[in-house]
């Protein structure tokens, strides 16, 4: 583990509360996440609704990634390839948690264990309360089901330094990114992250590690102008991706979502 300076590490301590303070601010805001020009016109209540049936649409399409997964997991059990060591969804950015209503249960169903990284501390509380209420109510009726693991940190910090937040990326078999890429700080940044989640990605056992993406991407929204959001095309996080896992990477299914003004699509990414 590379050991930091302590101007360095001072450095880094600094950044991370400023970005702590932004999202504590942003995700307390009732209208987190509604598009800068419907901001006006709309109520809690509608704003609220908005953004759950948004979250159906993200977590149902995530359903169907770990259906899959979980198909192909009991493939390899077939072909005794047993798993002694847990293997985890990761999701990358709480919110709301809008985005994250039953990753409890679809992450025992898959037989992962579910881990929320945040860099909020206040979403990091909402989701310490979540997670543990679904976890008791799943365990209920699924005895797959395991106490979900949560980090409140930024996501890159966390992947550079993974000893200090007890992560292994080489143990995440599905990623979660719901309305992330474009609130990173930068798009350097971004797609940083990117590379990181491709070099896990392509150290996946029979190339069935997933990347789920949902997000508002250029290609569907050519003339979209962000207020406070990166916009990216698909080619980009692909190619971040590829250059992350050093071989080719493939959409293996999406579907679109009309939310407000913006088309967002949700993107299932896994090695061609």
């Amino acid at each position: 583990m590379v050991v930091l300076g302590h101007t360095q590490t001072s450095s880094l301590e600094v950044r991370l509360k400023k970005l702590q303070d932004l999202w504590d601010k942003r995700v307390q805001d009732p209208l987190a996440f509604v598009p800068h020009e419907e901001r006006e016109r709309l109520s809690e209540e509608q704003a609220r609704d908005a953004n759950t049936q948004f979250g159906e649409f993200a977590m149902n399409f995530l359903k169907q990634v770990l259906r899959k997964f979980a198909t192909s997991r009991e493939q390899s059990r077939r072909i005794a390839t047993e798993w002694f060591d847990e293997k985890f969804l990761v999701s990358v950015g709480y919110g709301r948690g809008y985005d994250s209503k039953g990753l409890v249960a679809a992450a025992a169903e898959a037989e992962l264990v579910a881990r929320v990284v945040d860099v909020s501390g206040v979403a990091y509380d909402w989701a310490d309360a979540d997670m543990y209420g679904q976890y008791e109510q799943v365990s209920k009726v699924d005895t797959r089901a395991r106490m979900p693991l949560l980090s409140c940190g930024d996501i890159l910090q966390i992947l550079e330094d993974q000893d200090s937040y007890g992560f292994d990326s080489a143990s995440v078999k599905i990623w979660y990114l719901s309305r992330v890429l474009n609130c990173l700080s930068s798009s350097d940044r971004a797609m940083e992250v990117l590379q990181k989640i491709g070099a896990a990605l392509g150290r996946g056992s029979n190339g069935e590690n997933r990347v789920v993406l949902v997000n508002a991407f250029r290609d569907y929204n050519p003339t979209r102008v962000g207020k406070t959001s990166l916009i990216f095309t698909i080619e980009m996080v692909l190619s971040s991706l590829r250059q992350g896992a050093g071989c080719p990477v493939e959409t293996k299914s999406e579907a679109s979502y009309q939310y407000f003004s913006q088309d967002y699509r949700a993107i299932e990414v896994g090695l061609k």
